[in-house]
């Protein structure tokens, strides 16, 4: 069980991504606090983190594993300040990164300096760049699949804006 904490954990927080998501609060709780977390607010905010031109630059999957596993590590030190998140791999291939907002307010743009000192931080140290969609804070567990899609929306402007960006 121990083995396989880490990859429960990161199953259970991809189904609070998916539109299959169904249980209560209580519920949800409950599975946080059995794999080891929980949260104080009702306040969440997802970001979408995709290494620019992952596929081109590398075509081995334990390659782009290592590299995934860099960005995480200094992801955790850039929102060291930012209070609780969780920080896991997601749906094709991205990176996600879990906040529990501390704003009181929903619908409420996130502060981003986190994420723009992570790009600095990859282009510096890693020699390559990145691009991360970041959504609204929204309430609830419910709420964790909206800012995700709201966060997917903004990596799509990518194509519009540019890579090498935060885009809210």
């Amino acid at each position: 069980l121990k083995e396989n904490q880490q990859m429960m954990k990161e199953s259970y927080l991809n189904h609070l991504l998916s539109s299959d998501y169904h249980q209560t609060p209580e519920e949800t709780n409950l599975k946080l606090q059995q794999l080891g977390e929980s949260f104080h607010s009702s306040l969440f905010v997802v970001a979408c983190i995709e290494i620019d031109h992952m596929d081109v630059k590398w075509n081995q999957v334990s390659e782009r594993m290592l590299w995934k596993y860099a960005v995480t590590n200094i992801l955790n030190e850039a929102l060291e300040e930012t209070g609780h998140h969780l920080i896991f791999n997601g749906p094709e291939g991205r990176i996600i990164c879990l906040v529990e907002h501390q704003g009181d307010k929903e619908l409420e743009i996130p502060a981003l300096e986190g994420y723009e000192k992570l790009i600095f931080l990859i282009k510096k140290y890693l020699k390559f760049t990145i691009t991360i969609g970041v959504g609204r804070s929204q309430s609830g567990y419910s709420g964790i699949r909206v800012s995700y899609l709201e966060a997917l929306e903004a990596l799509q402007n990518k194509f519009v804006l540019g890579n090498d960006r935060v885009i809210a």
